[in-house]
């Protein structure tokens, strides 16, 4: 199961990085954005990098975040390894299990109380993995 977020205002980086945030105290999610597309080596994207040397370069990624603990353990799963498209959204929760709908609806409400100092809004959806993203 996913959770697509679709960001609506001039600045979403800051957005993205309150999201980023959110997500890497939340163990049960891994995650994929824009920002992490446009910044995640191309070994990676192209299925030649290490997973050791995917761990070094989120350790890097997110020790440039405020307020993250960041640990080797938790680099080594946040960023997901479905290597899918984000279409049309900004940012992506890939549940490592598939959630129930309180733990849905909380997300959601942690996602608008985060992003709510940016001056974002959030359009969010669940959705089944893939389905929507299968074209390459």
């Amino acid at each position: 199961m996913n959770t697509m977020i679709k960001l609506e205002c001039e600045e979403k980086e800051k957005a993205i990085e309150k999201l980023e945030e959110l997500a890497y105290n939340m163990s049960e999610v891994c995650i994929l954005n824009r920002s992490i597309m446009d910044k995640i080596p191309s070994a990676y994207q192209s299925g030649t990098m290490s997973a050791q040397g995917m761990t070094d370069w989120a350790v890097g990624y997110f020790a440039q975040i405020e307020n993250v603990d960041v640990s080797e353990e938790r680099c080594s799963k946040i960023v997901s390894k479905s290597k899918e498209k984000l279409a049309d959204y900004d940012f992506m929760f890939e549940w490592f299990e598939e959630p129930t709908g309180a733990q849905k609806r909380d997300l959601e409400e942690e996602i608008k109380a985060t992003i709510e100092s940016t001056g974002c809004k959030a359009t969010i959806e669940h959705m089944k993995l893939s389905f929507f993203l299968l074209n390459f």
